[in-house]
């Protein structure tokens, strides 16, 4: 009876998951230096603006992505 249940629940669920696209954005810039500390430097400078319109802060790289799950985790042992 369980596996029923969760078999039925597992199928209406579907639908919904496959009507779900990811949107992904790229965006490219400009960098320049000779050594690897230049270069992260540039990247630093230049890199993606995050955080309040005027007032962030540059970013070599960052992901915004909406949590919609939640866990307890418990330690065992």
């Amino acid at each position: 009876m369980k596996f029923a249940i969760l078999l039925c629940a597992l199928l209406l669920a579907s639908p919904a998951r496959a009507d779900w696209k990811p949107i992904e954005r790229i965006e490219t810039y400009a960098v320049s230096g000779q050594s690897a500390e230049q270069l992260y430097l540039s990247i630093g400078e230049k890199g993606p603006l995050v955080g309040a319109a005027g007032g962030g802060s540059r970013v070599i790289a960052h992901t915004f992505f909406k949590l919609t799950w939640q866990r307890d985790y418990q330690p065992q042992g």
